[in-house]
């Protein structure tokens, strides 16, 4: 049986996908981010926060929404897996 949690994480992802913060991440991240080589992207990633903000922030949005989609798709697998920190 699904559990009713899984709706609200559902409708947080939706709700977060709007905000103008994400929006702004994610187009940079797919209209202006272009790297070449592994070095681009750690350079990005471990370089200053107003930089590296928009990579951290889509990329840990998007493993949080697998995460979470997976979780809502087979609940039961849930209930007998630890859960790991993100």
């Amino acid at each position: 049986m699904a559990d009713p949690s899984h709706a609200d994480v559902l409708l947080k992802l939706y709700e977060l996908r709007t905000e103008a913060t994400l929006r702004q991440a994610r187009a940079w991240f797919v209209f202006e981010f272009h790297p070449t080589s592994a070095q681009d992207v750690l350079a990005v990633w471990l370089g200053p926060g107003h930089l590296s903000a928009p990579f951290r922030m889509v990329t840990t949005y998007w493993t949080w929404l697998r995460r979470s989609w997976f979780r809502a798709l087979s609940p039961l697998s849930c209930s007998t897996r630890p859960i790991r920190s993100m």
